[in-house]
């Protein structure tokens, strides 16, 4: 992702700047031209910096002297005519993250992430309506066994709940478990306030709380289904209905973290009462929070979502319209999301595979039955590309949240 100056930095600064001055500060520009571990290219930091070949080069040479540039592997398409440029890539940015998800069915995953991709685990560790006492023992051994020796630069928990800066899982939740036991998980005590100062003492590095369907659209809108959009809703299904919303790059999540919980949308007036207080919400309306259950009383026995998958594909004229009924509901609040944000793409959770298809026509049809006509008509409604979209874009979140704690900057994953 490019990075946005208010203007290009020229090669020279004041006089009054010492020699030394000038390159550290050459130096940091050409750094901050880096917004994760992907390599670029002398001529591509220019570009992005504004700065004149040889004061890049310049800058280069003394960061990879300093260690805090390291030459990057060539990934090329094909054979190249000449020498292929080198390219760098930003060192403190190549160490893993710790990514530990907490599910809605209690399980807790933990996994490895780096520029790469996920590249150790998940495994599983104890349900997070466990002890805190029981959950970090487990949740760290898996971290540690994961890791192997290698230091982590950061943590990044999924919660599939709204995230708000400074505060733990939301009170009304303990509503649903009072009245239903079992529906919900119950709620730990370390959950009630911030877990970040306890997770930064259990896994020994900086840690990121992130609600889970956001990743996923951090993920999708950098490096998936929808990069190439300005205005990316992404739409998470499979574990749990939900919603991100990607502008320009940078996720918005609202004043009190609770934007794209499309779940806790009406969609029937009058409904069912659901936790959040309201009634009619999508959540209720398709028995979730996840597939699993629905999908069970469509079957009416335990069923894997492989069978599923494989069923639709064989045109099973029940599971392919319960999806398409599925994602005609979705439409509903969906509707006034395109009218009042405009966006230019929505994209599907990537983890639906032959699901999404028939999903698609359903919110398709919906859309343009609800939707202001010019809208539609330049809204494109994509598969997603990463069933790893989640972890993609908790990388990008602890990216940014380490480039900004260096800079001093406010974090904007």
């Amino acid at each position: 992702m490019a990075v946005r100056l208010s203007r290009p930095y020229a090669c020279g600064v004041p006089a009054t700047r010492g020699k030394r001055s000038t390159f550290a500060l050459t130096e940091r520009v050409v750094l901050s031209a880096f917004s994760d571990a992907s390599g670029q290219t002398r001529a591509e930091l220019g570009q992005r910096t504004g700065l004149s070949r040889a004061a890049v080069s310049a800058a280069v040479t003394n960061l990879l002297a300093s260690g805090e540039l390291v030459p990057a592997h060539a990934a090329g398409d094909g054979p190249v005519r000449g020498r292929p440029s080198a390219r760098y890539q930003r060192s403190d940015l190549l160490a893993p993250v710790v990514l530990v998800e907490l599910l809605h069915s209690a399980a807790t995953r933990v996994a490895v992430v780096d520029a790469h991709g996920v590249t150790a685990g998940p495994v599983e560790a104890a349900p997070w309506s466990s002890s805190w006492a029981v959950w970090a023992d487990t949740t760290r051994s898996a971290a540690a066994e994961l890791l192997g020796g290698r230091s982590p630069r950061g943590s990044v928990l999924l919660a599939p709940f709204p995230v708000r800066e400074g505060a733990g899982q939301p009170a009304m939740h303990a509503v649903e478990r009072e009245r239903h036991p079992g529906r919900l998980p119950p709620n730990p005590p370390w959950l009630e306030t911030d877990p970040r100062p306890a997770l930064a003492a259990l896994l020994d590095c900086p840690p990121l709380v992130l609600n889970d369907a956001n990743a996923a659209a951090l993920g999708e809108a950098r490096f998936g289904a929808g990069r190439d959009y300005r205005a990316v809703v992404h739409v998470s299904v499979r574990d749990g209905i939900g919603a991100g919303l990607v502008f320009d790059g940078e996720l918005f999540t609202g004043a009190s973290g609770f934007a794209g919980e499309l779940a806790h949308t009406q969609v029937t007036e009058p409904g069912r009462l659901c936790f959040c207080g309201g009634r009619g919400c999508l959540a209720t309306e398709t028995g979730g929070p996840g597939l699993a259950r629905p999908l069970e009383q469509l079957y009416e026995r335990p069923v894997s979502f492989d069978e599923v998958t494989a069923d639709i594909a064989r045109g099973d004229p029940w599971v392919t319209r319960y999806f398409r009924d599925l994602g005609a509901l979705i439409g509903k609040p969906l509707s006034s999301v395109v009218t009042l944000l405009d966006p230019d793409c929505i994209v599907l959770d990537a983890r639906l595979e032959a699901a999404a298809a028939p999903l698609m026509a359903g919110l398709t049809a919906t859309l343009e039955q609800r939707c202001p006509a010019a809208l539609v008509s330049r809204l494109r409604v994509l598969p997603g590309a990463l069933p790893d979209a989640a972890a993609r874009g908790a990388l990008a979140a602890a990216n940014a949240a380490q480039l900004s704690a260096g800079s001093g900057a406010a974090v904007r994953p």
